[in-house]
């Protein structure tokens, strides 16, 4: 049996909400910004420590939370830290794709509101906390390969737990559809977590 996970996995110059669905929410320093003037879609790029060479770009709402709070110079942003997290709820041409978002940010004192627009006549109000002082052993923005293997660990238990559950055929068979990308980051990154997934859906598919 030939799997084809490794030939779906997007390629990508860029955090993006997929990696915080698996990691969970992670604390950036911010060593450089980059404004692309010719990018309308995404003009600010944030590196930060252990980016791995994959900047966050942060959408429109989060520039604004951005600007109001750590102002306009983005040349002032570099030493600073912010915490990132995905929502999942975030919906992009009416589905829910997730989104990055930020939770607390540094160089506020209290709780921070910033009101951004959410779609045309809507706004709401964005609420930000101050950044926690950071733990030495947690500088680098990117999890450690431990928290790594512990989260791929954690999303394989899921799954596997999903596919006891699955009463038909045509259940396990949307589940697989629904995981796709998980487990084609499981198979290039973690094949043993991988293994495992596709161990219980063939004893499932058995048991029908």
């Amino acid at each position: 049996m030939s799997d084809i996970s490794a030939t779906i996995i997007a390629k990508t110059n860029q955090l993006n909400a997929d990696d915080l669905k698996e990691w969970g929410p992670i604390d950036i320093v911010v060593t450089r910004c980059i404004v692309k003037e010719n990018d309308s879609e995404q003009p600010l790029w944030i590196h930060f420590d252990g980016d791995n060479k994959k900047p966050w770009k942060p959408n429109l709402s989060m520039r604004r939370v951005l600007k109001e709070i750590w102002g306009k110079e983005s040349d002032a942003y570099p030493g600073r830290s912010a915490r990132l997290f995905c929502n999942p709820d975030v919906a992009f041409n009416g589905l829910k794709v997730g989104g990055i978002r930020i939770s607390h940010m540094s160089n506020i004192s209290s709780e921070t509101t910033v009101v951004i627009p959410v779609t045309r006549g809507k706004k709401i109000a964005y609420k930000v906390q101050p950044m926690p002082i950071p733990k030495a052993t947690t500088a680098k923005g990117e999890p450690s390969p431990e928290q790594k293997a512990a989260a791929a660990k954690k999303k394989a238990d899921e799954i596997i737990s999903q596919i006891a559950q699955a009463e038909t055929p045509a259940a396990l068979t949307q589940l697989s559809k629904d995981n796709d990308e998980i487990m084609a980051r499981l198979f290039a990154n973690y094949p043993d977590e991988h293994a495992r997934i596709i161990s219980a859906s063939t004893f499932k598919i058995e048991s029908f």
